[in-house]
């Protein structure tokens, strides 16, 4: 299976890829919206980037290693996702 493009989520609308990369930490995390939504938050503040990169960042990372590791390492992953685009 290949990955997909590394700029996939670029054509999802800000709305929409923050919808996604909640769902995504809810999936793994078993956590609540809110909760999802603070993690993103804490993430995106801590790299010094805006929430909807963190967002398009998760879901990339997600994209591309999601068949490679267990849900455990994929959530526990998702807290480093990759180091984000210059």
């Amino acid at each position: 299976m290949t990955a997909p493009p590394a700029d996939s989520s670029r054509a999802y609308s800000s709305r929409t890829a923050l919808d996604i990369a909640m769902g995504i930490l809810i999936a793994h995390r078993g956590c609540t919206l809110d909760a999802a939504l603070d993690e993103l938050a804490t993430a995106a503040h801590a790299s010094k980037i805006s929430l909807v990169r963190a967002a398009r960042e998760l879901i990339e990372f997600s994209q591309a290693f999601h068949h490679e590791l267990p849900a455990r390492d994929l959530a526990a992953a998702a807290v480093a996702w990759r180091q984000p685009a210059s």
